[in-house]
């Protein structure tokens, strides 16, 4: 259960960070196809880099299944905020 709300967060997490790129891609007057591509681009970037610092921290280790989960999250933030803008 602890499991399944920790991926949760993860992906909630994530998907604010997608609304968040959108919206400012479209405040800097960025739009359409660059917008998306950028904006997933970054966001899978830093699900990548998030769990490569992991690799430094005791007690950590690196899981493909979260960098997953985070750029679903990402890409969810994104389709819908492109949807509904």
């Amino acid at each position: 259960m602890c499991d399944i709300v920790r991926k949760l967060a993860h992906f909630g997490v994530y998907f604010v960070l997608g609304v968040l790129m959108m919206n400012a891609q479209s405040i800097s007057g960025m739009r359409d196809r660059k917008a998306f591509i950028l904006s997933i681009v970054f966001c899978v970037l830093c699900a990548v880099i998030d769990e490569a610092h992991q690799l430094f921290v005791p007690g950590r280790g690196v899981q493909v299944m979260d960098v997953l989960i985070d750029s679903a999250g990402a890409i969810a933030g994104i389709w819908l905020y492109g949807i509904w803008f």
